[in-house]
């Protein structure tokens, strides 16, 4: 939409394409254009047009740029009760617009908007699921697999439609 969004450790910026200017939205504000941590580790824009930045042990924030408002998820769901929150290395969105948030220490969590609901998949579990420490993901939308890559654990394939790890080696 002639904007360049763009994730830094200092904040999320917004960049008009055409007028070259910035605005900035940083952690330091008390107002509802506010970041949760300004630290930004991964970013995307959901099919709605919504932007969904992961932060630095911040937890995930929505924004929304058509009416330059932040909604902090703090993941508090009767998962995660305690600060710091996870490091959120990827936001990957699914064909059912649900959100699969990679994180650093806290393995992979699954997100469903029209719900507001959080499922956690730990490797403690026994799942398949080798490392909790998730550095990267991609989604492969027409076999419905998503593809882990973990620290010290090597590459998982999760299938969606099962909820089923299982961990290449």
């Amino acid at each position: 939409n002639g904007f360049l969004w763009i994730g830094t450790k200092k904040g999320l910026d917004k960049l008009s394409v055409d007028s070259e200017t910035f605005t900035h939205y940083g952690a330091q504000e008390n107002t509802s254009r506010q970041l949760s941590n300004e630290s930004i580790w991964s970013l995307l824009k959901d099919s709605q047009g919504t932007i969904w930045a992961g932060s630095y042990f911040g937890g995930v924030n929505y924004f929304n740029p058509k009416i330059d408002f932040f909604i902090f998820h703090d993941l508090q769901n009767g998962i995660f009760r305690s600060k710091p929150f996870p490091i959120i290395s990827e936001i990957i969105e699914d064909n059912k617009n649900r959100l699969f948030l990679c994180t650093e220490g806290e393995g992979l969590i699954i997100y469903d908007p029209k719900t507001s609901k959080y499922i956690n998949f730990k490797s403690k579990f026994n799942n398949g699921l080798k490392s909790d420490n998730i550095k990267s993901g991609y989604y492969d939308k027409k076999s419905e697999i998503l593809w882990l890559g973990t620290h010290l654990g090597g590459l998982s394939r999760f299938d969606v439609k099962t909820e089923k790890f299982t961990s290449i080696e």
